[in-house]
């Protein structure tokens, strides 16, 4: 255990990994655990991801993403939105949601900063933080205001050294 960090060994072991081996054990279960949807992978985007590797699109893309699919999220976002970005510069694109909030608070905290997190709250999350070197401050979100996190709550839990509001 000593190979570990003394980070990592502080953050601890993810309870949802814990979760996701347990359901794993059991039948007739729809584990929701690691944020997997309960059914397969549409077809199309399986016969598309077969043509792409036919077509030998096997090596690693720019950082950020195909530019394509950028363009085409960006197009997407303005048509849905009337928000304008640039795919070249604005929009990266992840292996999914916790690698993009990790990359966001790799970038964005300094030791110390602070992040606001809802709560309740997906428990990665706060390790994130704690794993950047951040502090996790939490509001907490009441079924009478719809889970939604009054301005006021968010005041008080804001200071100086808040960076971020992780919105749940």
């Amino acid at each position: 255990m000593n190979d570990i960090s003394r980070r990592a060994r502080e953050v601890g072991a993810s309870p949802i990994r814990r979760m996701f081996n347990i359901a794993a054990t059991m039948e007739d279960v729809i584990s929701f655990t690691v944020g997997e949807p309960d059914f397969v992978t549409p077809a199309n985007v399986r016969e598309a991801a077969v043509r792409s590797l036919g077509r030998g699109e096997t090596h690693y893309t720019a950082n950020a993403g195909v530019l394509p699919l950028r363009a085409a999220i960006s197009s997407h976002l303005a048509a849905d939105s009337c928000l304008k970005w640039d795919p070249d510069t604005e929009i990266i694109v992840t292996a999914g949601g916790m690698e993009a909030l990790m990359l966001a608070m790799m970038v964005l905290l300094d030791p110390g900063d602070e992040v606001i997190i809802s709560d309740p709250h997906w428990p990665n999350y706060p390790r994130q933080v704690l794993m950047c070197g951040g502090v996790p401050r939490f509001v907490t979100l009441h079924e009478q205001n719809g889970f939604v996190p009054s301005p006021e709550d968010v005041r008080k839990a804001a200071s100086p050294r808040t960076k971020l509001i992780v919105l749940n």
